[in-house]
């Protein structure tokens, strides 16, 4: 009788036959370290070590299970670390960063969990371009927008996560549509509150690109922080030869003060050789602060990478940032990591050395 009910328990959860389905199972990573100097933070010049200048430490396990008829299981789990430090990239969550399970098929892909809503920078075609964050500083938020700064209202651009959201996206051709919806974990009208809504209408054909992504949330005041909860984006690119040239707009206002922020964005990339990039952006925002008061910054950034392999570079960053009132918005760099503090008076500067390689 033992080996019947072994026999029993083993038909159970073992694959049998057709049911039985190829699955996946990938580690991936992104550590970038480097060395930061602004001119002036509070009255005074800061150089500093810093984690994620370019883009912010992470490791993270992305899954998926073929289940046969063109469907799929997926899964990725993601957490923030901070290389110079050792630390996680907060204390609130393991993976902070990302967690979702979901399906892919016909239908498109539909996940559930923590997600980023569709103004990040991945989900537009400016994401396409490794090279794009650090030279258009407009997909780190506009100038002086950096998230959780005390700057300008951040437009997403940078990367905001929702929890308990159920994300939808599908292709069809040259056309990807999508839409986000964050459930309630309490009453509206709550500080604790989830919803929100997020859409997406992308193009891309040949060398042209256009993305067009709109979100909208609940959070409270607590919640939001520097981060909009209405935000309009438009970000395009084109293609000529070894140039690219690239373009965001954004519209982003606060649900809790006359707060508002619309960076208008212009860049270059050149591709010197296959190893080599350089690039220059010009940005202007129009900016408005909690009381309503409003003014201009501009901010003009230049970089550079070299690709010392496949999944290893080293890059430097210059931007020079200029308000046009210090008494609405002093000088800050908007730049991947941002500044830690606004300057003293209408000018700030930033250079930073850096190296990031993937695994």
């Amino acid at each position: 009788m033992q080996w019947r009910r072994f026999a029993l328990l083993s038909a159970a959860v073992l694959p049998i036959g057709s049911h039985a389905q190829s699955s996946s199972l990938t580690i991936y990573g992104v550590l970038d370290a480097g060395i930061s100097h602004i001119s002036n933070v509070k009255g005074y010049a800061s150089t500093s070590a810093d984690s994620g200048i370019w883009q912010a430490g992470r490791f993270g396990f992305l899954g998926r299970e073929n289940l046969g008829g063109g469907n799929s299981a997926i899964f990725r789990l993601e957490s923030g670390v901070n290389p110079t430090t050792g630390t996680a990239g907060t204390s609130s969550s393991f993976f902070n960063r990302q967690s979702y399970v979901g399906l892919e098929g016909s239908y498109g892909t539909v996940t559930l969990g923590r997600q980023y809503d569709f103004l990040y920078v991945t989900s537009l075609p400016l994401g396409a371009e490794l090279f794009g964050g650090p030279i258009v500083a407009g997909v780190m938020g506009g100038p002086g927008g950096t998230g959780g700064s005390i700057g300008p209202i951040d437009v997403h651009f940078g990367g905001y996560r929702y929890d308990n959201t159920v994300k939808w996206s599908k292709a069809w051709g040259p056309v990807t549509v999508g839409y986000m919806h964050g459930l309630s974990g309490a009453a509206a009208g709550s500080d604790t509150s989830t919803r929100m809504d997020s859409a997406l209408l992308a193009y891309r054909s040949g060398p042209f690109s256009l993305g067009v992504a709109w979100t909208q949330d609940h959070l409270g005041t607590a919640q939001s922080g520097n981060t909009a909860n209405r935000v309009l984006g438009v970000k395009a690119q084109y293609k000529i030869g070894d140039f690219t040239l690239l373009g965001n707009f954004a519209d982003a206002s606060s649900r809790y003060s006359p707060a508002r922020n619309q960076p208008l964005e212009f860049g270059v990339d050149y591709r010197i050789n296959v190893a080599t990039h350089i690039g220059v952006a010009l940005e202007q925002a129009v900016v408005t602060n909690a009381a309503g008061v409003g003014t201009r910054l501009r901010q003009v950034t230049m970089g550079a990478n070299y690709a010392l392999s496949k999944r290893t570079l080293l890059y430097a960053i210059a931007a020079l940032n200029k308000s046009a009132d210090a008494r609405v918005y002093r000088g800050f760099v908007g730049l991947p990591g941002g500044a830690v503090a606004p300057s003293s008076n209408d000018t700030q500067s930033a250079f930073r050395i850096g190296m990031i390689t993937f695994f």
